[in-house]
């Protein structure tokens, strides 16, 4: 439709010079966003990370970089697109000639602290995360955001899977996500 490609215009135009420390790559329709540099936090590092379904960074071959996919949101309910937008993203990360391998990719629940009308209780948005993944043999959930005692910014939920894996990680994202970057101060520091 005009909307939705003139959304995708202006959201092109917005990534081209980036976005407050993001760097993005565009393919197609999708969007994968990922942090140029993102500073260690001491609270971020105390708290354990599941690594079940990583690749180990051994496994990588010469020249190539590992990189982690993390996709934030309410999931209220997670459903198949979440999952298939996650494997997407690894297939276009993979395939784009750059040395990047994914070896693992998180949903990231918010936690019931934030205000959002009908959301259902973190810990049966964390099941249901968990009963999505279940199937694939790299996508997992991260409790970090769920356990926090108010709303995280999206950045900070970055910084704390970066720190505690130790691997630079790459944003992906619904369009419910995208939308919110036009709600003024939204992003703002």
């Amino acid at each position: 439709s005009a909307r939705a490609s003139c959304s995708f215009a202006m959201l092109q135009k917005w990534f081209a010079g980036g976005v407050r420390g993001y760097q993005s790559v565009i393919r197609g329709r999708r969007i994968l966003m990922g942090p140029v540099t993102c500073a260690a936090s001491s609270h971020h590092a105390s708290m354990s990370i599941t690594t079940s379904k990583m690749l180990q960074a051994e496994a990588l071959k010469k020249g190539e970089e590992g990189v982690v996919l993390l996709a934030c949101g309410s999931f209220n309910p997670p459903h198949r697109a979440h999952v298939r937008m996650l494997e997407l993203a690894k297939k276009a990360v993979e395939t784009r000639s750059l040395g990047e391998k994914v070896l693992g990719a998180y949903m990231s629940p918010v936690s019931s602290l934030y205000e959002k009308k009908g959301l259902v209780d973190v810990s049966h948005r964390l099941r249901m995360c968990e009963i999505a993944a279940q199937e694939s043999d790299f996508i997992m959930v991260d409790t970090w955001e769920a356990e926090q005692p108010k709303w995280s910014k999206t950045f900070d939920v970055l910084q704390s899977v970066e720190t505690r894996t130790k691997q630079r990680v790459i944003i992906v994202c619904g369009s419910d996500l995208i939308e919110s970057f036009k709600v003024p101060g939204l992003w703002s520091e």
